[in-house]
């Protein structure tokens, strides 16, 4: 499972909750191991590996009898297309061979962020159309949501503010800042001072956050600086040194790699090169 970049592991462990749910309840099911915030340990040379990121979690289903596996691939890749259409959900089996990412790959190299994104989707859309290729995703993402705080100098410099404390302020609200430890056993954890929403302030509050000043004075945030939200990418690749999207798909039963791979390229071909962009 892997979700927007940028999504609380919180969130992705009560994504990854509901499947395994869905899945303990069906009696070809035996058992289903759970791992957020990562993959499947390596425990069988043909496992790709997995980063460590709050946004993906992996589940390892061992079924009751090996001849329900199909039905229950179907029905897993059902469910995920209507319970998580805020996520990618690849399902696979255990393969032979050497590991592959994903028999179909598109690679789309560009340097203009609107530019491949057109040429993802219409990708997207082709691989889509291709009844033989299934679990077609993109690893271009949505982009994250992020708050530009500007500090207004003069303001700042009128109430005797540094930048250090408008940062020291924020990071109180959202993270938290360490001031201390506990002993549990032979574990030191970190003890963070934060706001009880942390993460989760609305925006609206931010106006009254309190920055420290001279005189164990507290001034409200908004006094000091203007903020606005813009959408970013979350992520980029690169590969060879260059920015990479990938589009990728799985081939359905009995598919051959070498039909879906003719009607793609014909298809693309078809549509004309999208522009600005190198497949």
């Amino acid at each position: 499972l892997r979700l927007r970049e940028g999504t609380h592991q919180a969130r992705t462990s009560d994504a990854a909750a509901r499947v395994e749910q869905m899945l303990m309840v069906r009696p070809d099911v035996r058992s289903v191991a759970t791992f957020v915030g990562r993959g499947v340990p390596r425990f069988y040379y043909n496992l790709g590996a997995e980063p460590h990121a709050p946004h993906i979690a992996q589940l390892l289903v061992t079924l009751a009898d090996d001849a329900d596996r199909d039905r229950l691939l179907a029905a897993t890749r059902r469910y995920l297309a209507e319970e998580m259409p805020g996520g990618q959900g690849l399902v696979r089996l255990l393969e032979q061979g050497p590991y592959v990412r994903a028999p179909i790959e598109v690679r789309i190299y560009g340097d203009d962020d609107a530019n491949v994104q057109n040429a993802s989707e219409q990708i997207l859309r082709t691989l889509r159309s291709i009844p033989e290729a299934i679990d077609a995703r993109t690893d271009l993402d949505l982009g994250a949501p992020t708050i530009e705080v500007n500090v207004v100098d003069s303001a700042a410099g009128r109430r005797g503010v540094a930048r250090a404390n408008v940062a020291h302020a924020l990071l109180i609200m959202s993270r938290g800042v360490e001031v201390g430890e506990y002993q549990a056993g032979d574990e030191a954890l970190p003890v963070l001072l934060r706001s009880s929403a942390g993460e989760d302030t609305p925006l609206d509050a931010l106006e009254a956050v309190g920055v420290a000043g001279p005189h164990n004075t507290l001034i409200p945030l908004g006094r000091l600086a203007t903020r606005q939200v813009e959408w970013r990418p979350a992520a980029r690749y690169h590969r060879d040194g260059r920015r990479v999207t990938r589009v990728t798909a799985q081939l359905a039963p009995n598919a051959a790699f070498s039909g879906v791979a003719s009607e793609l390229r014909d298809m693309l071909e078809d549509a004309g090169p999208p522009e600005g962009v190198e497949i």
